[in-house]
């Protein structure tokens, strides 16, 4: 999936837009963690880092949009360099009733480095809960935050796959890096294209994020404990996980 620039003229036009509320530019390191070392690995971070102060621990669900051919996906499957996610996140369980919090989010990469932009909007928890991604978030809602955030999507950008998993954050001392630890990551089709149960990955990830690429001192030790360095993503790993179960796959 290509997210183009928004130009000049558009914007000259009045176009309406809604700009992020929050930018965050780094570098990401993603490793898997054997699931049979994951209460070891919790605990080493617990020890050498502090957690997270704005959100330690909870539920993060998103669901990613994609073109019907998943471009977006491929584009991560043979290493592209210049890649962009779109996705509406909300976190922790639903709730019976009232409104939630949610954020769509831009990511994009470039090389090593890692743009995120997002902002908030208020959602029906029904609406999540029945996944009527039409109404938690219209194809036109969507054109003006992206447009917002400097950028338009192609036409067939739509609801393609849920991801939901456990997270624990840290933050290391020294450096202010922020760790997140995500295990029970499990994944299935958006809305009306969901056809079969959902699909459970067999590992849990560590993301290292920061502003600059050498691991701190105080986290070189994470290297005794066996995790895998990888360009691995959950969106594509639950696209991957779902290709293989029995049945049709229509993304």
């Amino acid at each position: 999936m290509t997210l183009y620039l928004a130009d000049a003229a558009s914007a000259q036009n009045g176009a309406p837009h809604a700009p992020p509320s929050e930018t965050f530019t780094r570098i990401e390191r993603k490793f898997l963690v054997d699931p049979k070392r994951f209460g070891l690995v919790r605990a080493w971070l617990a020890h050498t880092c502090r957690p997270a102060p704005d959100y330690p621990e909870g539920q993060v669900t998103s669901c990613y949009y994609d073109t019907p051919d998943v471009d977006e996906y491929f584009a991560s499957f043979d290493g592209d360099l210049d890649k962009n996610k779109v996705r509406l996140r909300w976190y922790d369980s639903l709730p019976s009733s009232g409104e939630v919090r949610a954020f769509v989010e831009l990511k994009s990469k470039r090389g090593a480095e890692t743009m995120k932009l997002r902002a908030p909007l208020t959602v029906p928890a029904s609406v999540l809960a029945d996944e009527d991604f039409a109404v938690a978030l219209p194809r036109d809602t969507l054109a003006r935050y992206l447009f917002g955030f400097g950028y338009r999507a192609p036409h067939d950008l739509r609801p393609t796959v849920v991801v939901t998993y456990h997270r624990y954050r840290f933050v290391e001392q020294d450096s202010r890096m922020t760790l997140s630890l995500d295990s029970d990551i499990r994944g299935w089709l958006a809305g009306d294209m969901r056809c079969w149960p959902p699909v459970r990955l067999k590992t849990a990830v560590l993301e290292l994020k920061g502003r600059d690429l050498p691991v701190p001192r105080r986290l070189r030790g994470l290297g005794r404990f066996g995790p895998v360095w990888s360009g691995y993503t959950k969106y594509g790993a639950v696209i991957e996980a779902l290709a293989e179960a029995p049945g049709p796959f229509r993304p």
